[in-house]
């Protein structure tokens, strides 16, 4: 008597399944260099500086920023490496020129870049004068990091940093 047997029919098929994937990814790793797969992370910290406009006046800001930068691989599609940059001001701080106010600027920004071995990102955060109430006083902050990588094992290399006020459209 001959009997079927759909679950180890299913199994076996989930198995040559597994196995092809396995495979599959494998030989897609087997492209990236070795120096990649182990998503090697840079913690640099480095000054800013730079002049914006408060509430009215300028103030003069200054103090340092945290730059993170985790590379990430793409083994699935065989796509270009990326890296994943955290930003975070620290310590950033001034007063205002006209009224003498203490301003700080806070905040951490995340962003996804492909790999090269220079970059140029801009990154808004928000700069006000300590114990404002509400979002009134508000302003925002451009802050431009001026990156290098090597692009062999994907290391953060060098930052420089600046800071500066928007270019927004006048009323």
């Amino acid at each position: 008597m001959n009997r079927r047997h759909p679950r180890s029919t299913a199994a076996v098929l989930a198995l040559l399944a597994g196995l092809t994937a396995n495979l599959a990814w494998q030989s897609a790793a087997a492209q990236i260099p070795s120096s990649l797969l182990s998503r090697p992370v840079t913690n640099l910290i480095v000054p800013i500086a730079g002049t914006v406009e408060g509430v009215g006046e300028t103030v003069a800001l200054s103090g340092r920023a945290r730059v993170i930068a985790t590379v990430v691989p793409d083994p699935d599609f065989g796509g270009p490496t990326s890296v994943l940059l955290s930003i975070d001001l620290l310590n950033v701080a001034g007063v205002g020129q006209s009224s003498g106010a203490r301003y700080v600027a806070t905040g951490e920004q995340k962003l996804l870049r492909l790999l090269s071995s220079s970059d140029v990102v801009e990154v808004t955060f928000p700069v006000a004068p300590v114990g404002a109430k509400g979002t009134a006083s508000v302003r925002p902050l451009v802050a431009s990091f001026n990156l290098s990588f090597d692009t062999g094992n994907g290391q953060l290399r060098r930052a420089l940093a600046s800071l500066s006020a928007p270019d927004l459209p006048r009323p």
